[in-house]
């Protein structure tokens, strides 16, 4: 049995060491003080017959064990915190939260995005949501928010969750300069897109001259293209680039050709003095250039 007592002599817990056996060293018990009572291990200094108790030593027997909280080091909470984020230590992380720990959201996106195979860390992350208390998850001290390394990397579960906390879907990242939705769009995530839509992301914002839709376009991912056609994208933006089509005609995706010409985009429509069915023609995408003639482009 080990006793645990403040330096004021009040007890504070009585740990039987056959029912918990992690306790045999000044490390364990740290953990378990923390489970029981929310201490943060860096906060903790434990002592065993006048000598200070490190982690690694071992407690062989019955003993007492004097406890002092020392004064909060915020990084270091911190630190501990993101340890056992990157553990999948639910409890853990639960006791630090309680205890008011914080942690950065894209840092710990970026880790649960790496453990995806373990759905431990969806149940982290909201955790880390809730312990926010209304604040801002769009917040990032990254390049990208949490919503957009989500988006990017294709996880649809930690997307619906950043959603639901109303993350703000319209944020451009700093680089690539893209929205979450253009992320996603261009890797073809579209279970991805597909939430984002339903959130009502906008889908005609664009960067470095693109929008959502003129990226799938380019890639050919015809999915994509057709959730935001349905969601009524504007097939025919025009932000000093290409148009959809233009774009898929040039690079040869006679599917994104199709769905486009039966969206009505516009076929006339020029850059650079060139229409979808001159790019086509250019590039020799000789089936694209007849289905464009035949859908009414103008020779």
């Amino acid at each position: 049995m080990i006793r645990v007592w403040r330096l004021s002599g009040e007890q504070v817990a009585q740990v039987d060491m056959q029912e918990f056996p992690a306790v045999r060293t000044g490390e364990g018990l740290k953990r378990h003080l923390r489970l029981l009572y929310g201490f943060p291990m860096c906060q903790q200094q434990l002592f065993k017959d006048s000598c200070r108790l490190s982690g690694s030593m071992a407690l062989t027997g019955p003993c007492d064990v004097q406890l002092s909280l020392w004064p909060w080091n915020q990084q270091e909470v911190a630190d501990e915190l993101t340890w056992e984020f990157s553990k999948g230590n639910i409890e853990n992380v639960r006791s630090l939260l309680a205890a008011r720990a914080h942690m950065d959201l894209t840092a710990a996106c970026r880790t649960a995005v790496v453990n995806d195979s373990d759905d431990s860390y969806i149940e982290l992350m909201r955790l880390l949501i809730e312990a926010r208390s209304g604040d801002d998850v769009s917040e990032s001290h990254d390049y990208n928010t949490a919503l957009m390394l989500a988006s990017e990397s294709g996880k649809a579960p930690l997307v619906q969750l950043l959603v639901g906390a109303r993350a703000n879907i319209n944020l451009t990242a700093k680089w690539p300069c893209k929205t979450a939705l253009m992320l996603a769009s261009e890797l073809n995530h579209v279970e991805v897109v597909q939430i984002l839509v339903e959130a009502r992301a906008d889908m005609d914002a664009a960067a470095k001259h693109k929008t959502a839709l003129v990226i799938a376009s380019e890639f050919g991912h015809v999915e994509v293209l057709q959730l935001l056609v349905e969601a009524r994208a504007n097939v025919d933006a025009i932000t000093g680039f290409k148009t959809a089509l233009m774009s898929a005609s040039e690079l040869g995706h006679i599917e994104a050709v199709r769905l486009l010409v039966e969206a009505r985009a516009d076929m006339k429509s020029q850059h650079c003095g060139k229409t979808a069915l001159m790019y086509a023609r250019e590039s020799a995408h000789t089936e694209i250039g007849q289905l464009l003639v035949e859908s009414g482009a103008k020779v």
